[in-house]
């Protein structure tokens, strides 16, 4: 630059360009700093979308597991309930049969204490009946025959014995064996006895007459003993538990079985006593029974009053 002629040095002046240029290379910078940052955002975006992606298929992946874990907790708790009916079927079952077995409360007494205490009882009654000619029978017959045959009078009995809150004890061959007043004592058991005995005798005939006779032209007469007195009860034995009774009451209401009327209900002179006024009663006559000191008195029951 020359000076001027009168010596001042010219003011020097901006290039009209320099101002445009400047902003250009600043606005430069900020979009690449923008570019930059926006790349950095779709990166960062990316991973969130892959991250949550993953989240989405782990999510996916626990609800299966969770809808399969249901179905395994609904499959085995359909298997427990299955099996708790089951067994509670089962128990069921197996009280049956000790019912079948044993009376009620000698089966609690057998289930709480695991065993049972003989008990001795004042006065009960036994009853005995035993089928006139059976044992030719079955001698004769086939065994298919004479279960079924038994099986005839025996499930009528049991009925019987149900019907008058008798206990039974047993069956013997042809003998069906029960008793009144035990395991729980009462006061009727006599007159239950008989009125069972009665029945039984009803029953035998009304079989005979309507099953044996037409089918197989055969019939069975029947005898049925019955005595009151004192006796023991109990259990005893550790397999086949069988409640059972002991005494001089259970030999002699047995051998007045034997010494008794036939198709009738024969009682002794101990019996009859406990039920007068309660039953018709005929005398039979006295009868000598093994163990005795003295004849008894039998009698034949007629019908109740």
């Amino acid at each position: 630059m020359c000076p001027s002629d009168d010596g001042v040095k010219p003011v020097p002046v901006a290039s009209e360009a320099a101002g445009p240029l400047a902003e250009v290379d600043g606005s430069r910078v900020r979009i690449e700093a923008l570019e930059a940052e926006n790349q950095q955002l779709q990166k960062e975006q990316k991973n969130l979308i892959r991250k949550l992606r993953l989240a989405d298929r782990k999510l996916e992946q626990l609800d299966k597991i969770a809808q399969a874990n249901e179905s395994v907790n609904i499959k085995l708790y359909d298997e427990l309930d299955q099996l708790s009916q089951q067994l509670r079927q089962e128990k069921e079952r197996v009280n049956q049969l000790l019912l079948n077995i044993l009376p009620l409360e000698i089966k609690r007494e057998l289930e709480e204490t695991g065993q049972v205490e003989p008990k001795k009882y004042d006065d009960a009654t036994v009853m005995f009946t035993d089928f006139q000619g059976f044992t030719t029978f079955s001698e004769r017959g086939s065994a298919i025959d004479v279960v079924n045959h038994l099986r005839l009078f025996f499930d009528a009995f049991d009925d019987v014995v149900d019907r008058y809150q008798l206990e039974k004890l047993k069956t013997i061959g042809d003998a069906y064996m029960c008793a009144g007043g035990v395991p729980i004592a009462n006061t009727t058991h006599a007159v239950d006895c008989i009125r069972g005995g009665l029945d039984m005798v009803a029953e035998v005939e009304r079989i005979n007459e309507e099953v044996l006779k037409p089918r197989r032209n055969v019939a069975f007469n029947i005898r049925i003993g019955i005595h009151s007195g004192p006796l023991v009860g109990g259990v005893v034995g550790k397999k086949k538990f069988v409640f059972d009774i002991w005494g001089d009451t259970v030999n002699t209401a047995n051998r007045i079985e034997s010494n008794g009327a036939l198709n009738a209900v024969t009682i002794s002179e101990v019996t009859y006593e406990r039920v007068r006024g309660k039953v018709v009663a005929e005398f039979i006559r006295f009868a000598t029974l093994k163990g005795k000191n003295a004849p008894m008195g039998l009698y034949r029951v007629v019908g109740l009053k």
